[in-house]
This record gives structure tokens, sequence and C-alpha cells, in this order.
């Protein structure tokens, strides 16, 4: 396959045809404020088993030498995630990975980045960390399938954001800040 400093998550598993996406989410399948909810089954239980984000939301991030997409992963003990470490099991992780390399040198500087791991009935970022400098994106890890099972799965939901705080738009029945409370139910209204 040839040399170079490879990790085995779900962004260089899918450069190497190893995996592949159960959905793509872009802008126009993620509408800000609304959360949308996917299934996925671990990383190493099934060839589809990520979520590929595209953040056509962010011009800086989605076209251009820097374009990033985030992959959204779920790790348990089966195949080759056997033994993974304690850290990592049962959990959600999402890894950033330029995609635009020339098609004669598809792993030349295909460095991924570890941007979170998510415990179950968590949302990544915290409200308090969210920025309008990041994705934009809040990624929280609803349920986990039994992590004896044959085949392990994880429900995610993921929101877009486009405001840190609810505040000023506390009718439009969306969940603007993407902190799982909407309108009057959240506190900034």
């Amino acid at each position: 396959m040839g040399s170079g400093a490879t990790c085995f998550n779900a962004a260089q598993m899918s450069i190497l045809g190893w995996a592949a996406p159960v959905a793509t989410i872009s802008a126009a399948s993620l509408p800000a404020g609304r959360w949308v909810t996917f299934e996925i089954p671990a990383l190493s239980a099934n060839p589809y088993n990520n979520l590929l984000v595209k953040p056509t939301w962010l011009p800086n991030l989605s076209s251009g030498p820097d374009a990033r997409n985030l992959f959204v992963s779920y790790r348990a003990p089966v195949g080759c995630d056997k033994l993974i470490s304690k850290a990592f099991l049962g959990m959600v992780e999402l890894h950033s990975l330029i995609l635009n390399f020339p098609e004669s040198m598809p792993f030349a500087n295909n460095i991924t980045t570890l941007e979170a791991v998510v415990a179950p009935r968590t949302i990544w970022p915290a409200p308090a960390q969210r920025s309008l400098d990041g994705w934009r994106l809040a990624v929280r890890f609803v349920e986990q399938g039994p992590l004896s099972a044959s085949a392990p799965w994880a429900r995610v939901a993921i929101c877009r954001y486009d405001v840190t705080r609810e505040t000023g738009r506390c009718n439009n029945g969306l969940d603007d800040d993407c902190d799982g409370l909407t309108d009057l139910e959240d506190s900034d209204c």
C-alpha cells in the first residue's frame, strides 16, 4: 500500500477504500438550527460506517487549499477494534481531513486531526464552548446499542448553528444555537 503514517480512523480508512459514509452531509441536507439524526454502525463492523460532513456553510473550510471534511464514526470492540483502548471504547470520534489531493498523490499530507471524542448522552462542543470560528456544528451522541452485540451501532444527531446564543430568535421553532433547547425552552430567551 505504500509508506507513511496512517491511523485507522474513518477519514483515512475512506481514503484507502476500506470505509464509506452512511450519509454525506452539507448545507443542503442540514439546515441551520435543526437536529438531524443518523444511525451508524461501529467502524469495524461494516464498511459503510461513518458520516461525512462537507461544511459547505463555511466557505473558508469547504473550498480552496484548506478544504476540510469532518468524519463522524463510532468505535466498539468488534473486528480490528476488538482490543481498542478503553479511552475510545463506545465513543463517537470526529476526525477532520483535507480531501483535495491530486489523484496522482492521494496520500501526500493526508494528516487527520482528532477533533473530539464524544461520550454517550453528551453534546460536542458544550454550549459554553461554541464559537463561530470553528465548524459551527454540534454533535450529540444520543444512544448506543449493546457493546457486546455482533453489530454495535450508535445514534448520532447533528445540528448546524449560526449563532452561539438563542437570543433574538426565540419564536422561530429552531434550536438556533444547537444546545438541544428550542425557543422558550432555552434559558437564553
